[in-house]
C-alpha cells in the first residue's frame, strides 16, 4: 500500500507544472497579448502553439480567427 501511495504522489508531482514552467507559460501568453495590442499579428503568431501554426498556416489567417472568434484577445 505504501508503494502505491508513493507512486500516486510521484505521479501528482510530475504531472503538475513546475513554477518555472508556469512562469514561462504566463510570459508567453502576456507576450502574445502585447503583440495583439500593438497590432503585430506576425509576432502574436510566433507565440502560437505548433498545432495552431499548422492549422492556420500563416499570421493573417491566425489573426482573422482571433479577431472573429476572440475579440477580447484581439482588443483586450
Amino acid at each position: 500500500m505504501r508503494k502505491f501511495l508513493k507512486a500516486v504522489a510521484l505521479v501528482a508531482v510530475l504531472a503538475s507544472p513546475s513554477h518555472a514552467q508556469s512562469n514561462d507559460i504566463e510570459a508567453t501568453i502576456a507576450n502574445q497579448f502585447e503583440a495583439f495590442r500593438a497590432g503585430d499579428v506576425e509576432k502574436a503568431f510566433s507565440f502560437a502553439a505548433p498545432f495552431l501554426k499548422d492549422m492556420f498556416g500563416n499570421p493573417q489567417q491566425f489573426g482573422l480567427m482571433v479577431r472573429r472568434g476572440y475579440p477580447m484577445v484581439w482588443e483586450p
